[in-house]
């Protein structure tokens, strides 16, 4: 559970500094902190040397997190943080799935720091968020 209150306090303290420096008013903060967090599972597939078939699924789920990102970026705000809460579950899911490629700290981790920004992400909307047919 430590690494659950780490993620926690971690997430707390990522969003409360980019509250200060105006970075949660960028419509792409959030989407670019999907994408940069989907990414971590690939990586410690590599370092891993799993089997192709673990990293081939890793590397899909990264697309399919890239993809909300991009939706919510582009289209509608939610998608990211509907892609926030799922990688959550992903997190949830694959931290008891014995050829998780990932140190055994990083599920229950990831898991909060992604609830907090999902959070953050309902009580910080930008205002000037639009997508981008209404650029």
């Amino acid at each position: 559970m430590t690494a659950f209150f780490i993620g926690l306090l971690s997430g707390v303290i990522l969003v409360v500094y980019a509250r200060a420096i105006d970075l949660t008013r960028e419509a792409g903060f959030f989407p670019t902190l999907l994408g940069a967090i989907a990414s971590f599972y690939v990586v410690f597939a590599i370092e891993d040397g799993a089997s192709v078939a673990v990293l081939a699924l890793h590397i899909g789920l990264f697309l399919v997190f890239i993809a909300l990102a991009t939706a919510g970026y582009r289209i509608w705000y939610w998608f990211t943080g509907l892609g926030l809460v799922l990688h959550a579950g992903v997190d949830l899911l694959l931290h008891y799935v014995p050829d998780d490629p990932s140190p055994d700290w990083w599920g229950l981790f990831c898991l909060s720091l992604d609830l907090v920004l999902a959070g953050s992400m309902l009580w910080l909307r930008p205002s000037s968020h639009r997508s981008q047919r209404e650029r």
